[in-house]
Formats: structure tokens, sequence, C-alpha cells
């Protein structure tokens, strides 16, 4: 009998051990236990099933982060911290670990990204009320071009789309993003879409919430909100005044491109006001900057690094979509204001038209007015505090144009400068600014430029935006070998058929 007793005393320790066991469970699964809470919303999480595998600690910690980031204008380098860790949260919702969550972890990770995505990105927070769900509406697969364009950029718009169409043939879906019918009224709207097949329009101002963007009078800043209100999965995203020498589709068939879901070109080599590397220093302290990043701007040989003329993205990979909405957030009215585009400065001589971003600086104890060179420093910025794989280009822009004497030295220079980009094997794929000689003039004097020759990156451009040393690095190369001067000639002939037809629609 007090064998018997013993034995019952002992199974009755048993089982208040088990329903303690299970009562903490519960309650850390509940997230009970202060600093593991993922959010105020999970205390009424239901539990369905109670024996899967807890959210690991580090995801939960990352979480928490994520949802009390800094999220200020100047906050670059903690919003860069805070993707990088929305993107690792991200990669275990998707990984075979997190299928074996039980029913309350994975609502509770569901939401905890949810409002992790909002807090970080308020700009979605209309159209886009289930976050990262309603971002990959894309279909799956789909390749197409993209371009931004308003009513100034409507005759440079439809020169490009009717070169894809009737000079390449190219069946590529094609997207006009705008910002409202102020921006691109109907009649140009509907020219552009009578070009061919495949062409649609889209009103950006229907996609975000328009006093956090600022996409009316945003300029430049349209562009990261067009890659991501596209509904392409892999995106080519084109200004309206490039001209190809090649089929768009070949960039995706760039090796750096396939490796990362991205591909970048960087700018000419120019000098000018320094306070960007000062900022950018400031920024990047503490931090490794990636064998990418150790370029000709890290050593603060140019105020430029990056063209966005031309952008790839492959918005299939999560980490490169939520880089993107990264380098949206630099773009935003507020935060483009008061620091992307106040402190990314393009050098002191250097025109523009949107004075909005025209401010006096510091240039050897002298202020004098300078500019921002706009959205193209944002993408690869973001990509690096986001510590998110991209890829330039090998080389930095080369030229196009004709080649004249130097009235000081006699050596030749490849003028006017259109800036030439190159694909992975080194030839002519695109350039910026244009088939006319000067697209700023091109309403009243719509003179071809006509080129002759192009150049690889020399590394050194005088004030004019000329390229220099060009005898030194190989001389100047003709547009005929390789027959880049048909495809210009029968580009320019396309875009004089769409001039005649819709001359009263350019301005």
């Amino acid at each position: 009998m007090p064998r018997l007793s013993a034995c019952l005393r002992c199974l009755n320790l048993a089982l208040v051990a088990v329903f303690t066991l299970l009562i903490c469970d519960l309650l850390a699964r509940r997230g009970c236990f202060g600093s593991l809470v993922l959010d105020q919303s999970s205390a009424n999480t239901s539990v369905s099933r109670l024996y899967g595998p807890p959210l690991p600690r580090k995801l939960r910690l990352q979480a928490k982060a994520v949802l009390h980031s800094q999220t200020g204008p100047n906050s670059f380098a903690a919003m860069g911290d805070a993707v990088a860790d929305l993107i690792s949260i991200f990669e275990y919702q998707h990984s075979a670990s997190a299928s074996s969550l039980d029913d309350g972890d994975i609502q509770l990770l569901s939401r905890s990204l949810k409002n992790g995505v909002l807090h970080l990105f308020p700009f979605l927070q209309d159209r886009y009320q289930h976050a990262m769900a309603d971002l990959e509406h894309h279909k799956q697969h789909s390749k197409g071009l993209v371009i931004p364009c308003g009513s100034s950029g409507f005759h440079f718009a439809l020169h490009l789309v009717a070169a894809v169409r009737h000079v390449f043939n190219s069946t590529l879906p094609i997207e006009i993003m705008y910002a409202g019918d102020e921006d691109l009224p109907e009649p140009q709207r509907q020219a552009l879409a009578a070009v061919g097949p495949s062409i649609a329009t889209v009103n950006l101002l229907h996609f975000y919430n328009e006093s956090t963007v600022g996409l009316k009078d945003g300029g430049w800043a349209i562009k990261p909100f067009c890659l991501l209100a596209s509904s392409f999965e892999q995106v080519i995203m084109a200004d309206s005044d490039i001209v190809f020498l090649q089929p768009p589709d070949s960039a995706f068939q760039h090796p750096g491109y396939k490796a990362t879901g991205t591909l970048f070109y960087h700018d000419r080599v120019l000098g000018g006001a320094r306070d960007v590397h000062a900022w950018w220093r400031g920024i990047m302290e503490l931090r490794h900057p990636s064998q990418i990043m150790k370029s000709r701007f890290w050593a603060g040989d140019t105020v430029h690094e990056m063209e966005s003329g031309m952008v790839i993205f492959d918005k299939g990979r999560r980490p490169v979509l939520i880089g993107l909405l990264y380098v949206a957030w630099m773009n935003t009215k507020v935060v483009r204001e008061q620091a992307t585009y106040k402190f990314t400065l393009a050098a002191a001589h250097l025109r523009t038209a949107d004075r909005r971003y025209v401010h006096e600086i510091k240039v050897n104890s002298e202020a004098v007015p300078c500019c921002s060179t706009g959205d193209k420093e944002s993408y690869w910025m973001a990509f690096e505090l986001a510590r998110i794989p991209y890829h330039f280009d090998n080389m930095y822009a080369s030229a196009i144009g004709h080649v004249s004497a130097s009235l000081m030295t006699d050596k030749a220079l490849l003028c006017p400068s259109h800036l030439l980009h190159l694909d992975h094997l080194g030839k002519p794929f695109w350039y910026n600014g244009s088939l006319y000689r000067n697209k700023r003039e091109a309403k009243q004097d719509r003179h071809w430029m006509d080129p002759v020759v192009w150049a690889q990156d020399t590394g050194t451009w005088d004030g004019n935006a000329c390229m220099t040393n060009i005898e030194e690095h190989g001389g100047a190369q003709s547009l005929s070998h390789g027959g880049y001067d048909k495809v210009y000639n029968d580009t320019k002939e396309v875009a004089a058929q769409w001039d005649a037809k819709f001359e009263t629609l350019i301005v």
C-alpha cells in the first residue's frame, strides 16, 4: 500500500510537470514573455496546434527591431538595417522551417511582416493593404519595358516606342507611366498606345498615398514608383529620351543581371562639389563597403556614380523587390527634399530645369549654386545599405557623337557628348539624350545628332561635357562597324514618320 501511494504521487508530479511545460509553451507562443513580443496584437492570437517549433528568438528580435526602427528623412543607415532584417524574415517565411510552425505563429509572422512593411513604407497604406501580397501582383515570368513619361517627354517617348516596335520589331510589352491627366494628357496617351500592339498607359496616382510620395511634381522621383507599380515581374525601365542600338530585350541576357536580378550603369566621371562624399561616408561609418562600391565615387574621383537612364530589376526575387521599396522611400517627398536630393549633388556647373533642388553649397570657401542628381544614386545606395547583392556594368559611361579638335590642345574630343552604354560584350547598346543634337532645343531646332563614332570611357571629360584623351585610349570607332549607323538611321526615319502623324501633339 505505501508503495502504491508513492507511485501515485510520482504520477501526479509527472502530470503537473507536463501540464506546466504545456502552459509555458502556450504562453511563449502568445508572446507573453516581454522581450520576444512581435507586435501588440499577438496576445490575441489563437493557437490551434501546440506542437510546432517556436519562432526562432533571432527572428522575433528582428521583427521587433523593424517595428521600432527609425524612418525619418535622415535615417538612411537605420532604414538599411531594418530592410535587411525584413528580408531575413521574409526569407524565413518562405523556408521549409516556417512550414512546420503552428497556426498561431504563422498568423503572427504574417501579421508582423505586414505591419513591418507598412511601418517602413507608409506610402503603401492606401493601395497595398496586404503589403507584400499586393506588391507581388505581377505575372510570373513576365517581362516588359516601362517608360516614365510626362507631356514634355512625349516627343521622345514617341520615338522610343516606335523604334522598339518598328525598328527592332520587338514584341516586349510596354507600359507608359504618368502622374495624372495633367502630366500626360489623354490625346498624347492615345497616340503612344496607337504606335503598336501591347502598349498600355498607367496612371501612378492610383497606386500610392500622394501626400507621402508627391508624384505630381516629383520629377525624377516618379521612376522607382513606376518599377513597383508595373505589372511585369522582370522590368526594364528606360527614360523617354534614350535611343537603343540593340533590341532592348537583350538586357535580360546580361550575366550580372542573371546573377543578382539587377543591372545598373555607371555615369561619366565628373568632378564638382564634394559634400556628397562626406555625407555618404558618414552614413557608411562602421560598415564595410561591398566590392562593387569600391569605385571611383568611393575613391572621391567623381561626384557621379550611376546613370539611371535605364535600370533592370527582377521583382520575382524578394530581396530585390524589398530593396526597390527602399529606393522608393528615398524618393518620397520629405526624404528626397530633406536628404536624398539635397546631398547627392551634381557638379557645380551642371544645369538643371528643376530649380527646386538648386541651392548654394561651399566650393573652395565660396557659395555657388548647385543642383541635385535626382533619383539616380538612390538605387545602388539603397541596395548597398541593405546589403542586397546588385550589379553595375563594368564600364563607366562611353560617348557617341563626332570627333573634333580641342582649340587649346589640338587633341581629339568626342562631342556632342551623348552618354553611351555598352553591353556585356563591349558593344554599343543604348545612349541617352534623344535622336537630336540637343534635346533641350528640340522644340525650336530639330537637328538630328547623326553620330559618326563612339569611344569607350577614358575617365576624362571637359567642362563642355566632351570626352577627352580619346587617342590615348585607342581612339574612336566608326558606328558603321557593326551596323550601328544603320540602326540609328532606321530609327530616325521611323521617328520622322510618327512625328508627322502626331505633329500637333508635340509640345
